[in-house]
């Protein structure tokens, strides 16, 4: 520390940075150092004040090659293959519901009441006469509600079968129209027929038929068709 001597006064000069102080003074008033030990450094030059900070002209930004630029516009960015988004299942696809039972395979409809002809109530064909006796007086009902056509024969895909080697496979069929009844024949091998009261008369195509009307199918087989 180095004294020197003014008219005015005694001064002293920081070591630190070298600034004259008055004499009166304990630090310097420069850089802030303490007269007693000098403890004060030097000034870094990036304790610039703020507003000196502001002046400072602001770095170049670095040049850009305009030519790569287009380039690799042209090129265009690399194609990414296509991943499939996770699917986020909705937060109601996690509530448990309780599943329908499974439908019953022998569930079996119940038939209605049927539906006879106007004025007339359930059919049935009585068995009169035929090659298996033990069908004498047995009695058939006529469902039409289940069957819209009632086929008679010999084989058991009939809805009526009938055990006689005389009568045809599929030998003839009864149908409801309103309130008629009609039998029709299926060109049968021997023939059917109906009673008029004195004898049985061929039926070559279709015929009306009533309540207690006497048919023939074949040769040996006789039932009579009733109402109830």
């Amino acid at each position: 520390m180095r004294l020197k001597g003014r008219s005015h006064g005694s001064t002293w000069t920081c070591s630190a940075c070298g600034a004259e102080n008055d004499e009166a003074l304990q630090v310097c008033s420069s850089c802030g150092g303490d007269r007693a030990g000098d403890l004060a450094l030097p000034q870094s030059p990036e304790s610039d004040t703020f507003e000196d900070k502001l002046l400072l002209p602001e770095p170049s930004p670095e040049p850009v090659d305009i030519e790569e630029e287009e380039k690799e516009a042209e090129r265009g960015e690399p194609e990414v293959p296509f991943q499939p988004s996770t699917i986020i299942s909705s937060p109601l696809s996690a509530i448990e519901t309780t599943p329908l039972p499974a439908p019953d395979p022998t569930f079996q409809p119940t038939p209605e009441p049927a539906s006879q002809p106007m004025g007339e109530g359930r059919y049935y064909l009585v068995f009169v006469n035929t090659p298996a006796h033990s069908l004498v007086k047995s009695k058939v009902p006529i469902e039409f509600d289940v069957f819209p056509v009632i086929t008679i024969g010999r084989s058991p895909e009939n809805v009526v079968v009938v055990p006689d080697q005389e009568v045809s496979r599929k030998h003839a069929e009864l149908t409801a129209e309103g309130s008629k009844l009609v039998l029709k024949d299926l060109k049968s091998k021997n023939g059917t027929f109906v009673y008029d009261g004195k004898k049985f008369e061929q039926v070559t195509g279709s015929v009306e038929v009533k309540p207690n009307t006497i048919l023939k199918f074949g040769t040996g087989t006789i039932v009579r068709l009733v109402s109830e």
